[in-house]
């Protein structure tokens, strides 16, 4: 059975503070140094779930639209900037999120769902960010993470999170293409 690659994710919307510093590190590195996301298409990760079959798909939005039924839209605060991997070689350069009850409770949530449906966890733990780029061909690195440092504590912005979706990623030798499988709505209480 022919499979396809997906993950669930919050999508955020750039908002003016994030764009101007983004902005900034795309005009001193540009995309032959990193591969810059798709501003289109931020999202924050709550479950890469990889190879998923098609059946799987159906199953995890029944359960997961059971799961959320109580959620409201909350808020997300995007701060600081940073790296993943070491000084010499960072592999991603990330925005925050900060420290967030509501946020931590969807992920287990999701991790509850997709583990009943036999998708393993992450070894790594939830470690809850927005990938800005991925450094490639740089000499250097320290120009890079010098930057990023001057970037530490910015608050950028307050996203609302108001939908779970669940993404199909197709990769190409341009980047990854996003299209949404379903969403489920956060609803305030009528």
């Amino acid at each position: 059975m022919e499979t396809i690659r997906t993950f669930i994710a919050i999508p955020i919307a750039v908002e003016e503070k994030l764009a101007n510093a983004w902005d900034d590190l795309r005009n001193c590195f540009d995309n032959r140094q990193v591969k810059w996301v798709n501003p289109d298409i931020l999202h924050l990760t709550l479950f890469f779930l990889g190879e998923t079959q098609p059946k799987q798909v159906n199953q995890i939005q029944q359960e997961l639209a059971k799961q959320v039924d109580g959620f409201k839209p909350f808020n997300i605060v995007l701060k600081g900037m940073g790296y993943f991997g070491s000084a010499q070689a960072p592999k991603v350069v990330w925005v925050g999120i900060d420290k967030n009850e509501t946020l931590e409770k969807v992920h287990k949530v999701t991790m509850a769902v997709v583990s009943r449906l036999g998708f393993p966890p992450d070894e790594r733990g939830f470690n809850p960010h927005i990938t800005l780029g991925r450094p490639k061909n740089m000499a250097n690195y320290s120009d890079l993470t010098n930057l990023l440092k001057t970037y530490n504590k910015t608050i950028f912005q307050t996203s609302t999170a108001s939908e779970i979706v669940h993404y199909k990623s197709e990769l190409t030798p341009s980047g990854a293409i996003y299209s949404k499988l379903y969403k489920v709505e956060l609803r305030n209480s009528i």
